[in-house]
């Protein structure tokens, strides 16, 4: 299996969340616990896991998964995003092209669900935020706390 995670932490002192997104073929405790010691912005993460059932996803798919959650997030432009550049998107058949974007637009369903504001386009966002953006809806996110250590 192979994981798409988000690290995050939703407001800085500029009342913007900051985020980083990124997929996996390694040990998923492994990558959290190196992001752990060298990316010290993030308080929480989030990790998408396909059990088989609808994808038997594979690099690939999750590289395609990262790139259109980055690009997302970068169009939203309501975040800081630790990441460098975006994933280079693979050439897949296009059922599975298919497939994986809509894996990706289930992630950004889930990820506004639990209040995270970086795929919201600021333009169509309310005032008054909690959630990370002061023109985002209050709004108190479920969290998992970054893990002291593995």
């Amino acid at each position: 299996q192979t994981p798409v995670y988000i690290l995050y932490h939703t407001a800085d002192k500029n009342h913007q969340p900051h985020v980083y997104i990124a997929q996996t073929g390694y040990n998923i405790s492994s990558r959290i616990s190196n992001h752990n010691r060298n990316r010290d912005f993030w308080n929480y993460a989030l990790v998408f896991v396909e059990k088989g059932d609808f994808l038997n996803m594979n690099s690939a798919h999750t590289k395609i998964i990262e790139s259109i959650l980055i690009q997302k997030a970068r169009e939203c432009n309501v975040a800081i995003m630790d990441n460098a550049t975006g994933s280079n998107r693979p050439r897949i058949q296009d059922a599975d092209l298919y497939a994986a974007q809509t894996w990706a637009e289930e992630v950004v369903v889930i990820s506004k669900l639990l209040g995270l504001s970086f795929f919201i386009p600021a333009e169509q966002a309310a005032p008054d935020s909690a959630g990370g953006h002061p023109k985002h809806k209050k709004n108190t996110p479920i969290q998992t706390p970054k893990p002291k250590s593995f």
